[in-house]
């Protein structure tokens, strides 16, 4: 089988092809000194960059955040909880409103909120305390983002033990 050389608009058709050159190397000195990687911290290619964390600082953030939330939602419950109480009394008696109002039952039904408010009180509360114990134990202490995975696993557990104590007023505001 005879060669054929490929095409090219520079070459005549059937004559010889002629030698590439390898290409130029990048000259180190076109890039700044700031900009180069030390031949220390360069990665062959094909292999995946390190994550410098340690395992439990995705543990910690994630308490950090659910100890937030649920503050934030907590602190809402308690407002609203406080507006039906001033806007239709304790336990549906209200002399304002109608008492076959819808909202005015609402504490006709203690048990289920009681259960209602349990679920989406006190889950995320303990949610964050089991997080923050979770993201202290895989703590790795040589790793860089030590420091940071301790105070988001403390500000989670900070978070959740203030949570409680809100839960708790809640509970007591609401019976």
């Amino acid at each position: 089988m005879s060669e054929q050389i490929p095409y090219s608009p520079q070459v005549p058709y059937g004559a010889p092809a002629p030698v590439l050159e390898a290409p130029a190397p990048v000259a180190e000195e076109s890039t700044p000194a700031e900009l180069r990687v030390p031949e220390a911290a360069r990665r062959p290619y094909g292999e995946p960059p390190r994550d410098l964390r340690s395992p439990g600082y995705n543990y910690a953030f994630a308490s950090m955040l659910t100890g937030a939330i649920t503050l934030g939602w907590l602190v809402l419950n308690i407002l609203f909880t406080l507006l039906l109480i001033a806007a239709y009394g304790k336990g549906g008696d209200s002399t304002a409103l109608s008492s076959d109002s819808l909202i005015s039952g609402w504490a006709q039904y203690p048990v289920t909120y009681l259960v209602m408010n349990t679920l989406t009180d006190l889950v995320p509360v303990l949610a964050a305390f089991i997080l923050g114990t979770f993201g202290i134990q895989r703590n790795t202490p040589g790793s860089p983002y030590h420091a940071k995975t301790t105070t988001y696993a403390t500000w989670g557990l900070i978070c959740g033990g203030l949570g409680i104590a809100l839960w708790v007023l809640t509970l007591v505001i609401q019976l």
